[in-house]
């Protein structure tokens, strides 16, 4: 039977949630069925229903809560308090319990906060003006880790779309890529079947780099 996987969604000013349809076609493709998870309800009853998670990338986390004391307001784009109580909550419930969970940009700093990390407020030339099925730069994948054996290759080309960044990561969680500037790219927990999180948007891109991940993430929903 197919795997669930419950996606995590976005809201627009009108408080409508709106997921890219991007998400769901790969998920498709990786053979699981998608599950729009918008946060209006507890997260655990969701995880009493699907397979993996998928936290998706959206807007900035709030501030106060993955570390930041000294910002510039005028750089805040999108928070939702609601957003960020929903899914900080799911991500640490996921790695408690060992659920399948891939964290997407925004995802994968929320994985990071949740399991006590913090986060750059801000960092410049990584958001691209390329069209986002283009990698605009490469990171590189350390040997001896689950994404390093996904991919099958020391370096990978990824797009980029973010402001914020892994500052300090969790105790919790390894560095499984880093861009040539140093940004942390991609972390991962150890100790877990699956929990993966990457910067960039894979959901976006083509070829095997970009779909493994849904299909590992799908893999190891079945097998749970």
């Amino acid at each position: 039977m197919a795997p669930l996987i419950g996606i995590t969604t976005s809201s627009n000013n009108d408080g409508d949630f709106f997921l890219r349809r991007q998400y769901c076609s790969a998920v498709l493709r990786a053979g699981g069925i998608p599950i729009m998870l918008p946060p209006v309800s507890r997260p655990h009853a969701a995880l009493g229903i699907i397979d993996a998670v998928i936290l998706s990338g959206g807007g900035d986390i709030a501030p106060r809560l993955c570390g930041i004391t000294d910002y510039d307001p005028m750089l805040l784009f999108e928070v939702s308090p609601e957003r960020d109580e929903y899914e900080l909550t799911l991500a640490e419930l996921t790695y408690e319990r060992n659920i399948p969970t891939l964290g997407i940009c925004r995802g994968m700093q929320v994985m990071n906060c949740a399991l006590g990390g913090s986060l750059h407020f801000h960092i410049d030339a990584h958001r691209q003006t390329l069209s986002r099925e283009q990698p605009s730069h490469t990171v590189t994948l350390p040997s001896g880790t689950l994404l390093r054996g996904l991919i099958g290759e020391a370096e990978l080309a990824v797009n980029s779309f973010h402001h914020q960044a892994v500052n300090i990561p969790s105790n919790a969680l390894r560095v499984s890529a880093r861009a040539e500037d140093g940004i942390i790219e991609a972390l991962e927990a150890p100790d877990k079947a699956f929990y993966l999180g990457v910067q960039w948007h894979p959901e976006h891109m083509e070829g095997f780099a970009a779909e493994i991940l849904f299909a590992a993430l799908c893999a190891a929903a079945v097998r749970r």
